[in-house]
């Protein structure tokens, strides 16, 4: 497995992805599914998302970063996502998901963004056990 930046060639891969969260409906309280366009404004130039690929070079999982609140008090504090490994069909606690929530916490620390709030869904208790380590 491979870990890096993503780029806005992988917004079709991410939206793959992301959408089969929404349609199992067992990481996300979202309901509409998103286009490769919409992913691609995630790609701002300041908040970093990272994808994982396997072995042959395919995004199986990401990462991201966003605006948490657009208040001054939370400069510095970036709101995290990801894209769940076992949506893209890693077997669940292979260490993925860890690895993609490190490499986007460093990320932003060296992006100037020390902090990340994660927001999990509810049915993957473990998510929340995982992130804490990262950052």
């Amino acid at each position: 497995m491979h870990l890096r930046l993503a780029t806005p060639n992988d917004a079709a891969a991410i939206a793959t992805i992301y959408n089969q969260g929404i349609e199992d409906r067992i990481a996300t309280f979202e309901t509409r599914l998103r286009t490769a366009q919409e992913i691609e404004q995630w790609f701002d130039g300041v908040h970093p998302i990272v994808v994982l690929e396997n072995d042959e070079r395919q995004v199986i999982a990401f990462a991201s970063t966003s605006v948490y609140r657009p208040r001054p008090c939370y400069a510095g504090i970036a709101r995290a996502r990801r894209g769940s490994p076992g949506a893209a069909g890693a077997p669940p606690g292979s260490g993925e998901g860890r690895l993609l929530e490190a490499g986007v916490a460093g990320m932003c620390r060296e992006r100037g963004s020390p902090r990340a709030a994660a927001l999990t869904g509810l049915s993957r208790g473990g998510r929340v056990r995982k992130a804490r380590p990262a950052g």
